[in-house]
């Protein structure tokens, strides 16, 4: 069986991908995909984690896991999603590295099936916009406390993915860039998925919706169903030209006022981002989803 773990790193997810592929419950049984519900499997999966840790009652964690979260079901494919497996916000990075236990996570989460295929697929995001946006999940803290007395230019996705495959080195890596989501989507569904190729989804257009003034979408969303587009590169060449005449900027404004979250810093950190995202594609390992036009 082949075991897809999202991890939905913090603020790039916010449990979408695992609703819309839920929402598409009877087309991926239909393939023998399983999406089950997270009430199935956090808790468990965090337990067994917590034993792994400590070595306590290993030999037959995996069937345990498996019974609790499937029954009875073999499917060919189990997507399990949750930014929790990499734990609270406050985990998002510390000693001047991002997710600095992520690499136990992912070995731990590994280990928990030892006779499956596991991957990992996750997007990554500008830093410029991810430290703000985590930090609204934080409770009690001042954005000072928050980001503690971090060195900004230590900071690097790059260093993480290739402490993650070191961790990990027999397994896929999926990853994409959170900013370039809307026009990959269906590539994303169909990625994570596994579904057979042109498999048509619900929810495939949503991404785009929340980033296109009303009436450009509703164009775009025509024009598709006049003119399916028949493979993932035109969909998102298509995506491309209406999104660029159509983008409406105050859905996507982001603009914070934070101690110290100058102009000069968030210039530094995408232009960093913009090179951490050539250098994990290049990774061995690694499958980055691109947008293709």
């Amino acid at each position: 069986m082949d075991i897809i773990f999202h991890l939905g790193l913090h603020c790039t997810d916010e449990d979408r991908l695992r609703k819309t592929l839920a929402n598409n419950h009877q087309i991926l049984l239909h393939q023998n995909i399983m999406v089950p519900p997270p009430v199935r499997y956090r808790r468990p999966i965090r337990n067994g984690m917590a034993r792994l840790a400590n070595n306590r009652r290993m030999n037959r964690l995996q069937d345990e896991l498996l019974e609790e979260i499937i029954g009875h079901e073999e499917p060919e494919r189990l997507i399990l999603c949750s930014r929790q497996f990499l734990g609270a916000p406050q985990d998002a990075h510390g000693d001047n590295k991002l997710y600095p236990k992520a690499h136990e996570h992912f070995a731990r989460l590994r280990d928990l099936f030892p006779d499956h295929h596991v991957e990992f697929h996750f997007a990554l995001r500008d830093l410029a916009t991810f430290f703000p946006e985590v930090f609204k999940l934080t409770r009690g803290l001042s954005f000072e406390a928050f980001m503690g007395r971090c060195d900004l230019r230590k900071f690097s996705w790059t260093e993480l993915v290739l402490r993650l495959r070191q961790a990990v080195p027999d397994e896929p890596f999926v990853i994409w860039a959170n900013e370039d989501t809307p026009l990959i989507w269906p590539e994303i569904l169909e990625t994570v998925s596994g579904v057979a190729p042109n498999t048509p989804l619900e929810g495939r257009d949503e991404m785009l919706a929340e980033v296109m003034k009303p009436g450009g979408f509703k164009r775009l969303t025509k024009y598709l169903s006049e003119r399916p587009p028949d493979n993932l590169a035109t969909y998102a060449r298509v995506a491309s030209v209406f999104l660029e005449k159509y983008f409406d900027e105050g859905k996507m404004e982001e603009e914070y006022e934070l101690p110290g979250w100058t102009e000069k810093v968030v210039d530094y950190l995408s232009k960093s981002y913009e090179q951490d995202i050539e250098d994990v594609a290049d990774i061995p390992g690694v499958d980055m989803i691109n947008v293709h036009i």
